[in-house]
């Protein structure tokens, strides 16, 4: 069961992150789509911390006007 569950969840990322069909998504090999998740993660929080920082950055040049 936890094996179906890990393909389903890997599968929807594809498809609502990459807009993949299903069988696009399992002619990858487990380890590219596993690595493909991984790094989009990793970009997505990379993304997060820069829009972060412009925002605190933002904040802080507000405060001294």
């Amino acid at each position: 069961m936890a094996l179906w569950k890990n393909l389903m969840e890997e599968i929807f990322f594809f498809q609502y992150h990459l807009h993949l069909d299903k069988h696009t998504c399992m002619s990858y090999e487990i380890t590219e789509r596993k690595w493909l998740i991984e790094r989009f993660v990793q970009q997505k929080n990379k993304e997060n911390e820069q829009m972060e920082a412009e925002r605190r950055k933002a904040k802080a040049n507000a405060k001294r006007k």
